[in-house]
């Protein structure tokens, strides 16, 4: 519960309020990640590679299965 609530308070720097952790683990225990504005429009948070068009950046799109939205808590220590 700690690693999850160190990453929302990471998200929360660019804007993005968790309101849940799907219940379906993505092999590898990967999960996607939704906010409560848009998660009834299906868009999930993806990541762009930093050599790719978007330089890195994270936005929200429409949930698809794609490795740009597989998200892993990584314990700080």
């Amino acid at each position: 519960m700690k690693m999850i609530s160190a990453l929302c308070l990471a998200l929360g720097t660019f804007g993005a309020t968790v309101t849940s952790v799907s219940a379906q683990i993505i092999p590898g225990g990967y999960f996607r990640l939704t906010t409560m504005i848009r998660e009834s429009n299906k868009k999930c948070l993806e990541g762009n590679r930093v050599n790719g068009s978007m330089g890195g950046a994270i936005f929200m799109n429409s949930c698809q299965n794609v490795t740009g939205q597989m998200w892993r808590a990584v314990p700080i220590n």
